[in-house]
């Protein structure tokens, strides 16, 4: 008995080995199972963080992209504009310095004298005053005066040459000094 009692603990033992060892498998299957569901499951999260880092970082590099050539444009601009004005300012330097070396020519009286006719020729002469530069009232107030039958007023020799013309019953002036003219034709130029 003791013999059939030692086979049946060992039959127990090996059925409980056996047991064991099919718990164990598939403990370790399930186990398996698990750590792959999880490492799927982390994997999955790591590649949203890392797809979220990825879109984060090309937003950025979008936004410095955009940056930069919205500074640079904007500098460059800048630059253009800076250009233009030196070379406005240029023009405007040479045309006065001609128009300096006009004045004292021969034909500048005649253009002078045309001038004032044309601007006269819509008002009365009487009741106008004409303004002229210091070195034109000087060289020619009297033949403009005796010419127009009206009053001659001087300015300052900035304005160059030409004439203003003040109608005061009509409350009209007429700003046709060639310094004024200039700057006139100057804001005009657009390239």
């Amino acid at each position: 008995m003791a013999e059939n009692i030692d086979k049946k603990i060992e039959k127990i033992e090996k059925s409980c080995y056996e047991i064991a060892k099919k718990e164990l498998k598939e403990l370790e299957e399930e186990n398996n199972i698990n750590i792959s569901k999880k490492k799927s499951l982390m994997l999955e999260e790591y590649k949203d963080e890392l797809s979220i880092k990825y879109n984060d970082d090309i937003s950025q590099i979008e936004r410095d992209y955009n940056k930069s050539i919205f500074d640079y444009e904007m500098l460059e601009k800048v630059k253009l504009k800076v250009y233009k004005e030196e070379k406005i300012y240029s023009i405007y330097s040479k045309v006065l310095e001609q128009l300096k070396n006009y004045v004292f020519s021969l034909d500048y009286e005649k253009f002078l004298l045309h001038n004032i006719s044309n601007l006269l020729s819509k008002y009365k002469a009487e009741d106008c005053i004409i303004y002229l530069t210091e070195n034109d009232f000087n060289k020619f107030g009297k033949k403009i005066q005796e010419k127009f039958n009206c009053r001659i007023e001087k300015i300052e020799n900035e304005y160059i040459g030409g004439c203003i013309i003040v109608n005061e019953l009509e409350k009209i002036s007429i700003d046709n000094t060639l310094k004024t003219n200039i700057q006139d034709e100057i804001k005009k130029i657009n390239f």
